[in-house]
């Protein structure tokens, strides 16, 4: 595997940051992008646990983030629908997190966009999932 140059994670970041603000939040916290990927990375992580896989989120802005993620966001107005919370099977008061279809579809075309700006710059193109 090639490794990525300082400069090129650095504009990988602030195009996948740029288009998320675009699209969802215009004042999206790197914690609340934080959620996404890693649920992305763990399907079927407890929402309890996110907070061992991100250094410093605590558990009340981890539900904040996920809610915001949700079918609703935590004021009960319509959300993104990017992550999907369900009931743990073994506990059902536990909640289990999944990447929703429209959640996976948003971070392929996020994908294609920071390749886009990658193919401007000269840089490798990143692979979508």
């Amino acid at each position: 595997m090639t490794k990525l140059t300082t400069d090129e994670l650095v504009h990988i970041l602030q195009v996948a940051l740029e288009g998320l603000r675009e699209d969802v939040d215009a004042d999206l916290l790197a914690s609340k992008l934080l959620c996404l990927t890693t649920t992305y990375e763990h399907p079927g992580l407890q929402q309890l646990d996110l907070g061992k896989h991100i250094k410093g989120l605590s558990s009340s802005s981890a539900s904040r983030h996920v809610m915001d993620w949700s079918e609703y966001d935590k004021k009960g107005k319509p959300g993104v629908e990017f992550v999907q919370q369900r009931p743990d099977p073994a506990y059902r008061r536990r909640n289990l997190l999944f990447v929703t279809p429209k959640g996976q579809q948003y971070l392929n075309s996020l994908t294609e966009r920071v390749n886009k700006s990658l193919e401007k710059r000269g840089i490798r193109a990143a692979k979508s999932a």
